[in-house]
């Protein structure tokens, strides 16, 4: 959580420390799909039943442009990631497991906006780090005609099968923009192994898609003096 602050504290540093050029103010929202990827040492494990979990995004987003075309991003988002398998599975039938983490996360992205005709390209690459805030799992299905369903949180701590809070990574996308929204397609890739196994590392992968509205533009540039 200490490293987590320190990120917010620079990014709103940088921010700030930019006010001679205008900033612009903007809502986003939209929904992700994403999944565990398994490894271990020596190659990726895929798990059967895996299918992209549904999940969503949402928050404020601060840009400052540098010129007509490169501009700094960042903001607060509310994310939710996890896992999915599902099927009929080692006997079982209707399987389902599902782990759902919901994340506080940090973008702090570089944007390249290219006019062209009515619409601007966009163009967006960078990091992020995340701290999850809560969780849960679930497993369900009929195994030897009897149904079952468990619920349970997700722990957090450096104990086995507890996840580390912390997450961070890489993110690229694309995107365009009529006048005040954008809309954008967004690739989150883990870089953090945030489970306490033995044998198995796990990092997030989620596709994103999601709209941004511009609420507001301020201009803190000095007025020209004759």
């Amino acid at each position: 959580m200490n490293v987590f602050k320190k990120l917010i504290f620079s990014a709103l540093f940088f921010a700030g420390s930019y006010s001679c050029f205008a900033q612009e103010i903007s809502i986003q929202g939209g929904f992700n799909l994403s999944q565990f990827i398994y490894s271990t040492d020596d190659h990726v494990v895929r798990k059967e039943g895996t299918k992209l979990k549904p999940g969503f995004n949402f928050g404020p987003i601060v840009n400052v442009p540098f010129d007509d075309i490169w501009s700094f991003e960042t903001g607060i988002l509310f994310t939710s990631k996890g896992l999915k398998l599902s099927g009929n599975i080692m006997g079982d039938e209707d399987y389902l497991r599902i782990k759902n983490l919901c994340y506080l996360e940090l973008p702090i992205l570089i944007k390249a906006t290219i006019p062209i005709k009515k619409a601007k390209t966009l163009a967006i690459a960078g990091i992020y780090a995340g701290n999850a805030l809560y969780g849960f799992s679930l497993a369900e299905g009929t195994e030897n005609s009897v149904s079952y369903r468990l619920k349970d949180k997700i722990q957090f701590g450096n104990e086995p099968n507890e996840y580390d809070r912390l997450d961070y990574g890489l993110k690229f996308g694309i995107g365009t923009k009529i006048k005040r929204y954008q809309i954008r397609a967004m690739y989150s890739i883990g870089l953090k192994n945030f489970a306490n196994d033995d044998i198995f590392i796990m990092r997030n992968r989620v596709l994103e898609f999601y709209l941004q509205y511009q609420l507001k533009k301020l201009d803190l540039r000095k007025p020209k003096t004759h």
